[in-house]
């Protein structure tokens, strides 16, 4: 009989191990971990049926979003491929950030649907994220919430995420990669959350609809832009609460919770509750302050923005 080392067999064996799983595909799993709190809602929330969501890319194969130019410590590849589709992800973001801020969530074929007030559907339009001396991410996706017994649109928005990052000196990994995407999806999902619940809870669209702007969310630029005259009419079951917003000088961009909703002077019908006011002009330092609304009452926001002391 001819012995055969064993310890020679087992190295190449851990060696193969490895190179196998330094090239195969990112496991995405949507864990965010720098986003803000999820969306809290001050009325009783709704219920949601979120239907799968379809990947209108112009691309045959999907799952690869990105380049790979720069050293990833465990992950030996030139493109970044995922190893599910894009689009699920991005469904299940929604999912898990719906239940997180009160609503009744449902899914699964869409017969469940009967009994919700809702059914929210998305198109994952793009989604990129290219590794190199800054990582680059890019995400646009058109979400649409309609009406359960009419069938009518409450709410549409065309939503895009973008921004970059350098990864540090220690670099990037796989770990590393995944928080990265999944805080850009975040970041999404949670304007998309905040800039639709007036539709379902009675109040309107800013009084400038359509308008696109970008909010900082998360470390990225986040787009929103809605549909105009969808929302359902002022004076509707629930009362309104209205902010008015006003700055000298005027122009300013409005953000309720990093959410843009138009410029100075500015009045918005929106739901209850306590949120971040955040006003912003070039060559003027940016003004941030937390506003409570009550139902069926105006609240009126005044002040002069101060000058950055390069402008003077």
């Amino acid at each position: 009989m001819q012995f055969v080392p064993t310890r020679p067999l087992l190295f190449v064996a851990a060696l193969l191990f490895l190179l196998t799983g330094c090239a195969g595909p990112l496991e995405l799993t949507y864990e965010p971990t720098t986003v803000a709190e999820p969306v809290r809602l001050s009325t009783p929330p709704a219920s949601v049926f979120v239907a799968d969501f379809t990947d209108v890319r112009k691309t045959e194969t999907p799952k690869t979003i990105g380049l790979i130019t720069a050293t990833i410590s465990d992950m030996n590849a030139t493109k970044l491929v995922l190893d599910t589709e894009p689009a699920s992800t991005l469904r299940l973001a929604f999912i898990k950030e719906l239940g997180a801020s009160g609503y009744t969530v449902l899914e699964g074929p869409l017969k469940k649907a009967n009994n919700v007030q809702y059914v929210l559907t998305g198109e994952l339009r793009e989604l990129s994220l290219d590794i190199g001396a800054r990582d680059a991410v890019s995400i646009e996706a058109y979400i649409e919430l309609r009406e359960n017994s009419t069938g009518s649109v409450a709410w549409s928005g065309v939503l895009r995420e973008s921004g970059d990052r350098y990864a540090g000196v220690m670099g990037n990994s796989r770990r590393t990669i995944n928080r990265y995407l999944s805080n850009s999806i975040a970041s999404l999902v949670h304007s998309a959350i905040a800039a639709s619940a007036p539709a379902m809870f009675g109040a309107g669209l800013a009084t400038q609809p359509g308008t696109i702007g970008s909010g900082e969310v998360g470390g990225s630029d986040v787009e929103v832009s809605t549909s105009p005259g969808i929302g359902p009419a002022k004076g509707s079951a629930r009362s309104d609460s209205t902010l008015a917003v006003e700055s000298e000088p005027s122009g300013a961009k409005v953000y309720i919770d990093n959410v843009y909703w138009g410029t100075t002077p500015l009045t918005i019908n929106f739901y209850p509750g306590t949120y971040e006011l955040k006003l912003k002009k070039n060559g003027y330092k940016v003004e941030k302050e937390k506003v409570g609304l009550k139902r069926g009452r105006t609240t009126e926001y005044k002040t002069e923005l101060l000058r950055e002391k390069s402008a003077e």
